[in-house]
């Protein structure tokens, strides 16, 4: 008895680590209204660190929208506007189907995470848009491995192989100055 109870608290820890290595999504709308996406480093009830996709810029902020820390164009004291988190809910790596509309974590092979938006899918395929680069990939599964078929204007070639796709939660407001309105909970506007 005391064996079987371990091994499931063990098996539960194990998936707690996996999760926790996968990176939330956050998009913030700045002073100026523009939009850039970014993973969430570490966050805590009234801060926030983020590394944005675009620039690899490194930026802290409070609970109050106060820009903490910058190592981006940003400075130090300016307000944002607004700041959205989506975290990792499950693996969707093994399944054969992915559905349209969904947001995505993608880890490819060389480590690098980013998040992307599907918008069509076939049986063992899926096309979807990097907002950060606005390029467009074709994903395909083979066998058992996921790897890029195509790109528009993308980094990675064909064949680059994905090690982890995740699904993301519906987003939720880390920070808002009121000004912003939201008519569906899934979208935000594109990255200027």
């Amino acid at each position: 008895m005391k064996k079987i109870t371990l091994l499931v608290f063990f098996t539960g820890f194990i998936f707690q680590l996996t999760k926790a290595q996968l990176p939330s999504e956050s998009t913030v709308k700045f002073a100026d209204g523009k939009f850039y996406t970014a993973k969430v480093i570490t966050e805590t009830t009234d801060k926030i660190k983020l590394q944005f996709l675009h620039s690899q810029s490194i930026y802290e902020f409070s609970k109050s929208g106060v820009i903490l820390s910058s190592t981006g164009k940003y400075p130090k004291g300016q307000k944002i506007k607004m700041l959205l988190v989506k975290a990792p809910l499950h693996s969707l790596y093994y399944q054969s189907t992915i559905d349209a509309s969904d947001a995505l974590g993608i880890k490819f092979s060389d480590g690098q995470v980013y998040f992307c938006k599907v918008s069509s899918v076939q049986a063992n395929s899926f096309y979807c848009t990097f907002p950060h680069t606005r390029s467009s990939y074709t994903m395909v599964k083979s066998g058992d491995t996921w790897k890029v078929f195509s790109t528009d204007t993308g980094t990675y070639p064909k064949g680059h192989v994905l090690v982890e796709i995740y699904k993301l939660a519906k987003r939720r407001l880390f920070f808002d100055d009121g000004s912003n309105v939201f008519p569906d909970a899934d979208t935000v506007p594109d990255e200027n």
